[in-house]
């Protein structure tokens, strides 16, 4: 077999190296940088609050930025190991099918009902009870508003898991993808929620209850974009988690901070089986479309 010269080794391997990825195969290089840079940025913001007593204030000024971590870390991957596709399918970044008005109410009622469902389910137990605080009303009315206006920083983030990472991982299947996704993406917000456990803004119980939300919000989130073919409906309903769900959950009964081991885990318990129904609900809705 003849040896090639050094120079065209060079430009093969330069060729190889920027080759689009073939369809039907994860992207093993574009996946490596996608994960190094969301994973890598995450640490180098955190440590210096891991290590010092940097006033936590700061923290959260920072987390508007690294929410657009994700997208950064998928033009990254993209540079790294073409996919050969159109950003615009790459990042899903098309309108929903059935229209952005049908995908935001279908968005909207999903996450409304999951919230619905879980306070419900609590107060008829006895689990949690009900203490709205003053001017819940008023705040009610802000929820929608404040949730288009998270929508400038929970897109970022989509456009990452539900978007990037979401296409390389089709291979895997939709439901094992949704899956793997949810894990990395509970596992980035780690680094996160063991800072404020550490700093004792966050109980290790709360820790735990919320690393295993992200994964069942996530089968959600996953659901939603593939049923509508978009990254859209994923970064409303991530908002929406940020907005709706923190709103009644802090604003309508009594925080699950405050409540007795026995009933806290109940009330966690209860939760996921609603994002699983959910996930569940929309999966299926999906299968049918």
């Amino acid at each position: 077999m003849m040896t090639p010269p050094p120079a065209a080794t060079a430009a093969t391997a330069a060729r190889d190296a920027t080759a689009p990825a073939t369809p039907g195969r994860i992207p093993a290089r574009g996946l490596a940088a996608y994960l190094l840079v969301t994973f890598g940025v995450m640490a180098a913001v955190i440590a210096p609050f891991a290590l010092t007593d940097a006033s936590s204030l700061v923290l959260a000024s920072l987390i508007p930025f690294v929410q657009w971590v994700p997208a950064l870390a998928a033009v990254v991957a993209e540079r790294v190991e073409p996919s050969g596709r159109p950003v615009r399918e790459t990042l899903a970044l098309r309108p929903p099918r059935g229209g952005l008005v049908r995908g935001a109410v279908t968005t909207t009622a999903v996450f409304a009902a999951v919230l619905a469902v879980h306070l419900a389910a609590s107060l008829a137990l006895g689990v949690s009870a009900w203490r709205p605080v003053d001017g819940a009303a008023l705040s009610a009315l802000m929820v929608l508003p404040v949730a288009l206006g998270m929508m400038l920083t929970t897109t970022g983030e989509e456009l990452g898991w539900r978007g990037w990472l979401t296409t390389a991982l089709a291979p895997l299947g939709a439901l094992r993808a949704a899956l793997t996704i949810g894990a990395i993406w509970s596992l980035w917000h780690l680094p996160l929620l063991l800072v404020y456990a550490d700093r004792g803004e966050m109980a290790g119980r709360e820790v735990i209850v919320t690393g295993v939300n992200l994964v069942l919000g996530a089968l959600v989130l996953s659901a939603l974009r593939l049923r509508t073919g978009s990254v859209w409906p994923a970064a409303l309903g991530h908002a929406l988690m940020n907005s709706l769900l923190v709103f009644g959950y802090s604003s309508l009964i009594v925080p699950s901070r405050e409540l007795a081991t026995g009933d806290y885990w109940a009330f966690a318990a209860i939760g996921w089986a609603c994002w699983v129904v959910a996930a569940a609900a929309v999966w299926t809705r999906r299968a049918q479309a």
